[in-house]
């Protein structure tokens, strides 16, 4: 094939390695050699004359390389994104291997070119096992390949593309799924690039490839779950639409993207004809002198005669908006918060499509920032609003303080979804109209409640109960475990902390033989918790039996029927359990002071947190406490530890069976968080389940958690990964035979070893997790239908009931055969395994009717089993 080669003088950079080791050479001489302009002539493939190909040079100066270098991330912040633009950056150029240096010294430092060059070495020898080794491919020193030979470019193009491929596998990949999966799709962002952000995610943060099962169903979910309010609603609406592919979801979301201006077309259509009523009533005004606004008020005068006084989302006039009744044109819900110092009381509209909260008017006592957003209006226009820092708004139940947009153009103030979240309001359908409701506690509601149950500073509450003794093995023998280094920032956290629990009483100073380190840990909000290491307490206390509910079955006594649910979490319950003088030598620690730097020791007087028997001690004291109290008929309590759950048909039920409850503990000693508190809620968050009207499932933040988990490499970390798979295992179906791999492991010796075929079983088992079905709530008032099967030893069942005529899973149930019955007949096996799935559908079935469906005639081989005996 003819070619012909243009490239001149070429001014090349000998690499760092080749230069000479004598003579000392200061970082600033090695910096001033590669900062000087030089010029790079890549090789470019082009037809020339004759039907032939020929390389011509494309020149290229390392001012450009530098003014790249500004416009991408880095590999630590963007390790992706960086290799994708560097890749189109380089273009299908042939660079020799100095030139290539050159670039690559301009845009990374030497710690991130030693991890390119490791990444690259290490994509290489997975991809080619057989093939020469990476350390060849990718060279410290200029290999002299030659640009004039074929194969001497095919070694540049390679050495080219191992460094994008170990640019994108240079940075260390975390296991962060909240990073990875925190953001929203934008309201202008195709579903393809929205897609394409995901994927991206993905492999920087998560660790995951995109195009495994697994990857796929992470994808699936998220995809859904987070895209924009419209696309979200149509994809949810799909049937099963776990089970989609993906571009199954990517062509509903695309159509929903596309048909937007044709939505646009219609509201703007509806504002028209409002417009055209209002200026009918200009002309009726001519005539008879009646203003507009006259017009209305007479209307709303009709209304209030005729019908009780509703809401503002219930009050509305036939001629104006359907919602409020006045002349405001909006087709959204309404709301009235309080806005600033002054409380100056404003009406929102409930815009469920707004991503931030927008307002017409600074608010009395505010300012505008000078800071500015970027917007985008109904009609697609994009332009800057300024911005209003630090705005303080309360609703019914809570008080928000951030930042909002001054947008005169939006018409009337705009609840976004960001203020949406953080008060609590939502938009239900209500007697056929969509409205606004705040489904938390409101100000009457608070009326009602003794203000003594909040937990606060000063107020930790406490039990009149007897003080609560703890035995330990060897008492003769004191527990010392001296306490390690805290940081004076540690310390400086940890003291006002101390300060508080010493002041109510909690703490107090003591000189005892036994002492456990403390640890200060930081929370997310920048203050600090205390923790203590009471594992050798632990080790040494002689236990009481654990009598704790069982999560595999407590949820199954919540009636189907309950629609409205409330969830009481109590604020460091432990500490309202007294502790036997003469036991709290046991729990003592040492502090130091970080300000006048003096050591003492500190006890408890109440039950510690991380003590092994507090869940069980408290547990049992609040199940006495709760026998006095008087449920209410249709009210059902479900407690575990110091959670609980109130359900029930009514909300009006629910709602004053929930006060009084708060009431009852409070008069108790009890003192409940307010801010986790789930006050009459239609879906609720319990155990890590969502628990709605006849199903619960698992929480995505339980889901993603394990499925961020790397493969184990200890027999640790394989029980800690059967353990949170085992919470979930009536979702699994054929759960079983699934981690039956992992169950080997443990059998091995202390290095386990990890195989590609082990990989994929996690793969899979983990592909499973992700699209799990919601489990239906059990009714003891209709019959059970029990599905067995036995395959491989493994005995497979689901529950069911029927409702509608579809019958429901209530939980997928699987069991290993004993080595024994391996050896019979798979006859003779079905038996055993519907005996065994029997008894483990009690724990659900709590007795009620049960129907066994099997494929094997159990039946006729127990008869013949019979006469033959």
């Amino acid at each position: 094939m003819p070619y012909r080669i243009t490239r001149s003088f070429v001014k090349r950079q000998p690499p760092l390695d080749s230069f000479p080791k004598h003579g000392k050479k200061t970082a600033e001489d090695e910096n001033q050699k590669w900062d000087k302009e030089i010029s790079l002539f890549p090789l470019r493939e082009v037809p020339m004359g004759g039907g032939g190909t020929g390389f011509v040079n494309a020149p290229l100066t390392s001012s450009e390389v530098r003014n790249f270098k500004k416009e991408i991330k880095g590999i630590l912040e963007d390790p992706i994104g960086t290799a994708e633009q560097l890749d189109q950056f380089l273009g299908p150029n042939i660079y020799t291997w100095e030139e290539m240096q050159s670039i690559m010294r301009i845009i990374f430092s030497q710690e991130e070119r030693q991890l390119i060059r490791a990444a690259g070495i290490k994509v290489w020898e997975k991809e080619n096992p057989q093939g020469p080794p990476g350390e060849d491919k990718m060279p410290t020193v200029s290999p002299e390949w030659g640009q004039n030979i074929e194969e001497g470019r095919k070694h540049m193009n390679e050495y080219r593309n191992l460094i994008i491929k170990g640019i994108k596998e240079a940075a260390p990949r975390g296991q962060n799924a909240k990073k990875a999966f925190e953001a929203q799709q934008e309201k202008e962002e195709s579903p393809t690039e929205w897609l394409d952000r995901l994927r991206k995610n993905m492999k920087q943060y998560f660790g995951i490839d995109p195009e495994t099962d697994v990857g796929k169903a992470l994808l699936r979910i998220n995809f859904v779950t987070n895209a924009w309010p419209d696309i979200r609603k149509k994809l949810e609406k799909i049937e099963d639409w776990h089970n989609k592919s993906l571009d199954d979801l990517l062509k509903e979301a695309q159509k929903v993207y596309v048909r937007r201006d044709e939505e646009k077309a219609k509201l703007k259509a509806k504002f028209m004809a409002v417009t055209m009523q209002e200026n009918n009533f200009q002309k009726i005004q001519k005539h008879t002198g009646t203003t507009f606004r006259d017009k209305i008020n007479r209307d709303r005068e009709k209304e209030k005669n005729r019908i009780p006084i509703q809401t503002k989302s219930q009050q509305h006039s036939r001629n104006v908006c359907f919602y409020c009744g006045g002349d405001k044109y909006h087709l959204e819900p309404v709301i009235t918060l309080k806005v600033g110092p002054q409380e100056e009381e404003l009406e929102f509209v409930v815009d469920t499509g707004a991503e931030r909260t927008c307002l017409l008017n600074v608010p009395k006592g505010y300012s505008v920032s000078k800071d500015t957003a970027k917007v985008t209006g109904a009609k697609g226009e994009t332009f800057t609003v300024p911005v209003i820092k630090d705005v303080v708004i309360e609703g019914e139940t809570k008080i928000w303080m951030g930042d909002v947009l001054l947008v005169p153009k939006a018409g009337s103030n705009l609840l976004g979804r960001d203020l949406q979240v953080k008060l609590g309001i939502g938009v239900i359908p209500e007697d056929g109209k969509m409205t606004a409701k705040v489904l938390k506690l409101g100000q009457e509601d608070k009326k009602n409640i003794n203000k003594e149950v909040w937990a606060g500073e000063g107020n930790r509450g406490g039990l009149n109960i007897d003080p609560i003794s703890v035995t330990i093995e060897r008492e003769d023998c004191p527990i010392r475990v001296r306490q390690y280094p805290i940081s004076l920032e540690g310390r400086e956290g940890l003291k006002p902390v101390i300060e508080g629990l010493i002041k109510d009483g909690t703490l107090e100073p003591c000189m005892s033989p036994h002492n456990t380190p403390i640890l200060p840990v930081k929370k997310p909000d920048g203050s600090y918790r205390l923790v203590q290491g009471l594992r050798e307490v632990n080790k040494r206390t002689r236990s009481r039996y654990p009598v704790v509910p069982n999560p595999y079955t407590l949820l199954s006594k919540v009636p189907p029927q309950h629609q409205w649910f409330s969830v009481v979490d109590l604020k460091d319950a432990f500490w309202a359990c007294p502790l036997a003088e003469e036991r709290r030598d046991i729990f003592a620690f040492e502090w130091e002071d970080p300000k006048t730097g003096r050591k003492q020791q500190l006890r408890w007087t109440k039950l510690p947190q991380g003590f092994m028997e507090s869940p069980t001690l408290f547990g049992q004291a609040l199940e006495k406490i709760l026998q006095a109290f008087s449920t209410p008929p249709r009210i059902q309590i479900i407690q575990y530890v110091d959670d609980l759950l109130l359900s029930g048909e009514d909300e009006v039920e629910v709602r004053e069976a929930t006060i009084t409850l708060l009431n009852f503990l409070g008069e108790k000693g009890l003192r409940v968080s307010k801010e986790k508190l789930q006050f009459v809620e239609l879906e609720v968050k319990y155990l890590g389940h969502l628990i709605s009207k006849g199903s619960r499932r698992l929480s995505p933040e339980r889901i993603a958690g394990i499925l961020s988990l790397p493969p184990p490499s200890s027999k640790r970390e394989i029980r800690k990964l059967l353990g949170l798979l085992g919470y979930c295992r009536l979702w699994i179906e054929g759960y079983t035979q699934a981690v039956k791999f992992l169950y080997e492991k443990l059998t091995e010796g202390d290095d386990i070893k990890w195989t590609k075929e082990d990989d994929d079983k996690l793969e899979k088992l983990k592909l499973k997790l992700a699209s799990i079905p919601a489990l239906s709530l059990p009714s003891l008032e209709k019959p059970f239908h029990l599905y067995v099967n036995v395959e491989q030893g493994v005995a497979h069942g689901v529950l069911v009931q029927e409702w509608g005529g579809v019958k429901r899973p209530v939980a997928y149930l699987s069991k290993m055969l004993d080595p024994v019955s391996h050896g019979w007949p798979v006859c003779i096996q079905a038996i055993a395994a519907t005996a065994i799935l029997v008894e483990e559908s009690r724990k659900l079935t709590f007795g009620g009717k049960l129907i066994v469906c099997t494929p094997h005639a159990v039946r006729n081989v127990l008869n013949q089993k019979a006469e033959n005996g």
